[in-house]
C-alpha cells in the first residue's frame, strides 16, 4: 500500500518494511492514525522485526514524533522488534530517535 500526498509518501509494499518520505505535518497525533495503520497492520502479522526508514523525511512535528512513539508502544505489545532507519544528515532525526530509542529495549536505531 502507498499513501501518497503533496507533502508526503508512506509506502508499504514490503511485509517487513515502511518507507516515509517528505514533510509530515498533521494537526494530531490521532491524525497520523489512518496514515499508520498499514505499517500497524503489516507488524500485526509479524514475529520478526519490522524495519521503517524515516532517512528521507525533511521534517516531523510535535505530534507526529507522538504518533512515531505510540508505533513503537503498538510493537512492543505485539512483540515485533522495531528497527528505525534514520539519518545523521538531518539534525532532528537524530535528536528524536535516539530519545525515542529509550522507549523499548527491542527498538534499534539505524544512522544510515
Amino acid at each position: 500500500m502507498i499513501i501518497k500526498t503533496d507533502e508526503y509518501r508512506i509506502e508499504c509494499i514490503d511485509p517487513t518494511r515502511a518507507v516515509i518520505i517528505g514533510s509530515l505535518r498533521l494537526p494530531t497525533p490521532s491524525a497520523y492514525e489512518p496514515h499508520f495503520k498499514p505499517i500497524k497492520d503489516k507488524i500485526e502479522k509479524l514475529r520478526d522485526p519490522y524495519t521503517i526508514n524515516i532517512t528521507k523525511v525533511s521534517y516531523l512535528n510535535s505530534s507526529g514524533i507522538t504518533a512515531f512513539a505510540n508505533l513503537i508502544f503498538f510493537a512492543k505489545e505485539h512483540n515485533v522488534p522495531l528497527i528505525m532507519e534514520a539519518s545523521k544528515a538531518i539534525p532532528w532525526q537524530e535528536k528524536t530517535m535516539s530519545s525515542l530509542e529509550k522507549l523499548w529495549s527491542h527498538l534499534s536505531i539505524q544512522f544510515i
